[in-house]
């Protein structure tokens, strides 16, 4: 871990650790000094325990395990954050491991610790510990509970996962992965513009450029098997990605076109050792498009406005301190034609940075002007060079 997050560090780049305190292993310290001393052991509270002897190993359907465990499994035992012992723990791992140089947490189900005074008490140790520590929450729905500034700083915005592969999707929709909070359905562009709006006006605009904008996880299947293996789908989410604001996540191995249905299938291993079963071209484009973000501010920090959502094309702006972009995805296959309105541009000359950037200047006059979107493609323009 040392050599690691020195590396990291070096190469600036900063490294998050997944914080699962809601539950615990059949092998954790105290749980096994409870296995070993009953009612004896001072960490019997740590857990809720129902009964003696316990069953950690030989608990099934008809003799479930005799203590809480996370959704019920054996393996996993629910630790009591009640408990003021187990609750110091957490909060000393937590400390441990920032002064150790670790950049953040990300809070495996965090909402399992229906508790904000001990989410309060998180934040204040690991912000005394290193103030830009990130503080990640995994919560898969609205999260206004936990954004007010005084708990996590950021959630993992699977809202715009969801809205992202049901529109860039629509016509090759994977309908084998079933979530309550991941509900995939086809939308027009004015369903999706909307979608975009709603998690946009949940939260302050600091909380909104932390969100973890991400496609997929190790709890969904890859976004390649949600989009019915449809690369274009891929590459037109990747892209809204990029230009939205917030922080946006890559899954391992999507850049490369990894595949897979849900767990297991979502998290195999990166296939290091068979790199001709690499796209290359997807990995091509993931490089570029990373690249367009970080060469125009505008594109991280700008203000996000929709231009217009008719049909398949949709048209946002982006635009801070006299920089302004104008982008347009087309989900259709046909060219798209958006209209604009020329009171919500600051500018009537742009360059094209996307698909090609090759210094060419594009016009845009007249009271009414349109940007012009090829089927299955993005437009991006911006009035200052990168």
């Amino acid at each position: 871990m040392r050599e690691l997050l020195d590396e990291a560090h070096a190469a600036g780049m900063k490294v998050i650790l997944d914080g699962v305190f809601n539950h615990a292993s059949r092998g954790f310290w105290p749980f096994h000094h409870i296995l070993e001393n009953g009612a004896n052991s001072p960490y019997l509270d740590w857990f809720h325990v129902q009964g003696f002897p316990l069953r950690p190993y030989s608990s099934d359907t008809n003799n479930p395990a005799n203590y809480a465990g996370w959704w019920g499994h054996a393996a996993l035992p629910k630790i009591n954050t009640d408990n003021p012992g187990a609750r110091q723990y957490i909060f000393d791992v937590a400390k441990y491991w920032i002064d150790f140089g670790a950049d953040g947490w990300r809070l495996d189900v965090p909402a399992e610790i229906d508790d904000d005074a001990f989410w309060r008490e998180f934040r204040r140790i690991v912000k005394t510990a290193n103030a830009d520590a990130y503080i990640l929450g995994e919560i898969w729905h609205e999260a206004r509970r936990w954004l007010q500034g005084d708990q996590f700083d950021a959630v993992m915005n699977y809202y715009f996962g969801k809205s992202c592969v049901s529109f860039f999707a629509r016509e090759t929709l994977s309908h084998d992965f079933k979530h309550p909070d991941y509900a995939l359905k086809q939308i027009d562009a004015l369903e999706f513009a909307s979608q975009i709006d709603d998690f946009l006006g949940l939260y302050d605009w600091q909380i909104i450029l932390a969100q973890m904008n991400m496609l997929d996880s190790h709890d969904t299947p890859r976004a390649l098997h949600l989009m019915g293996e449809s690369k274009t789908a891929v590459r037109l989410s990747v892209l809204m990605q990029m230009t939205m604001p917030g922080a946006p996540c890559i899954y391992y191995g999507s850049e490369i076109g990894m595949t897979g249905a849900g767990d297991p299938y979502c998290r195999a291993a990166f296939p290091w050792e068979r790199q001709e079963s690499w796209d290359s071209d997807l990995l091509a484009f993931y490089k570029r498009v990373i690249e367009l973000r970080r060469t125009h501010e505008v594109l991280r920090t700008g203000d996000y406005r929709c231009l217009t959502a008719e049909g398949t094309g949709l048209v946002f702006r982006r635009r801070i301190n006299g920089s302004e972009a104008i982008i347009g995805i087309n989900a259709g296959d046909t060219e798209a034609v958006c209209p604009v309105s020329s009171e919500n541009l600051q500018e009537r000359a742009y360059y094209r940075v996307w698909p090609r950037n090759n210094g060419e200047v594009v016009d845009l006059t007249g009271d009414q002007l349109s940007v012009i979107i090829p089927a299955r493609e993005a437009v991006v323009l911006v009035n200052q060079r990168g």
